[in-house]
């Protein structure tokens, strides 16, 4: 069903079906419940905590020295932080935690091609939501730093940050 198909059907509802209604969906939906619960008692820190905490354990996933960790709940984490529209200042910081944890595991634990991917991908969705808001400075800095300071990155992970950051740009058709 499409999203004006939904809004005409709803608005033929009465007050009282609309109740019904919101009491079956979060009944039936433990991502419906925790949404209405947010609705009605908004704590925008509180969910990035939450998401933080989600985002983290998944980082920690490895198995024989080898990272485990897979983009799919990274990237489901970020993008219901962005359903619940708290604004993008929180994403990013999100995104941040993310990119700085990711990169900080790599020390420590092989990455496949997917971590490298999931990696890659985000740089590219932190940086385009960054210039989206003006901070593209910050953020570029935020990037350099993890990649050159060797408290952070492994040299060749710092190599292939430039890289994906670079290739970012060049994504985003935006000179560095």
């Amino acid at each position: 069903m499409s999203k004006a198909k939904l809004k005409k059907e709803l608005d033929q509802l009465d007050a009282a079906q609309l109740r019904e209604l919101i009491s079956n969906i979060y009944d039936s939906s433990k991502e419906a419940k925790a949404y209405l619960e947010f609705f009605l008692e908004p704590d925008a820190e509180a969910l990035l905590e939450r998401k933080t905490k989600e985002v983290i354990k998944e980082i920690g996933r490895s198995k024989h020295g080898y990272s485990k960790t897979r983009s799919t709940v990274i990237r489901k984490a970020i993008s219901e932080l962005t359903a619940y529209k708290i604004g993008d200042s929180y994403v990013m910081r999100l995104m941040i935690t993310t990119i700085e944890n990711l990169v900080l595991t790599e020390k420590y634990f092989h990455f496949g091609t997917s971590q490298e991917n999931c990696l890659s991908r985000l740089i590219l969705d932190y940086l385009r939501l960054a210039f989206n808001a003006g901070e593209e400075k910050k953020a570029l800095e935020f990037l350099r730093k993890l990649a050159e300071e060797r408290e952070y990155s492994t040299p060749m992970m710092g190599r292939h940050l430039l890289t994906w950051t670079n290739q970012a740009l060049a994504e985003l058709n935006h000179p560095r």
